[in-house]
């Protein structure tokens, strides 16, 4: 089973990019996984269900199963590790965790704009996605390229080129981003991940064609 995380800020749009790597991969026909990390005290119950008022007649531990499906409930947090094995003992060939963003799997890092570039500092970062705003002649030279949707390629065919090398290619040394503290030194990271042979994507809202490319070479 391969793994990659989708981590970036709220409202960085990786829910939206986790389901369409998901639709992506189920249509080659894998067993795809997903896994949410949420920061708050979620109910995934229905108030007044059967399964709702055994746990809260204090179950550790609820299931409910049908023709369709199954569900389990657990009163307690879980590790990635532990969840992640969960998933491939369900057969799960491809796992795309959205969130948990100090793990040390290899992740597509979501920046909403410069003030972002922090992120660049988590381990094991092997693309870059960008929504920088327009206006910011800097930034939109470095992550807006003429031609194509990946830093550094002159060409579509040197854009696919790139990300089938990329993916195919052992996990990149650890990036030292960790002066990342202001968003004036974005450009410069940016940079510096595209010499390093990250692949870096500008994603309008309706096009992450590149993107799910390497999504698709990543778990070839």
């Amino acid at each position: 089973m391969r793994i990659i995380q989708i981590v970036g800020y709220k409202n960085a749009g990786k829910t939206t990019l986790v389901c369409e790597i998901v639709r992506t991969l189920s249509e080659l026909g894998l067993r795809v996984g997903t896994l949410k990390r949420d920061a708050h005290d979620f109910e995934p119950d229905i108030p007044g269900t059967d399964t709702w008022k055994h746990r809260q007649a204090g179950a550790a531990a609820t299931a409910i199963t049908s023709a369709a499906r199954t569900a389990w409930f657990e009163e307690r947090p879980s590790e990635l590790a532990q969840l992640a094995e969960g998933m491939a003992a369900r057969s799960v060939e491809a796992l795309i965790v959205e969130g948990f963003k100090n793990a040390a799997y290899p992740k597509i890092v979501m920046l909403r704009g410069p003030e972002d570039a922090d992120l660049l500092a988590l381990p094991n970062v092997v693309a870059i996605l960008t929504r920088f705003p327009h206006e910011n002649a800097a930034v939109k030279a470095i992550a807006a390229p003429e031609a194509c949707n990946v830093l550094g390629a002159s060409t579509t065919r040197e854009s696919s080129e790139a990300i089938e090398a990329f993916a195919a290619s052992d996990a990149p040394e650890p990036l030292d981003f960790s002066a990342a503290q202001t968003s004036s030194h974005s450009t410069e990271f940016l940079e510096k991940a595209s010499s390093q042979g990250i692949p870096i994507f500008t994603a309008p809202d309706s096009d992450y064609g590149t993107v799910l490319a390497f999504a698709r070479r990543f778990f070839a």
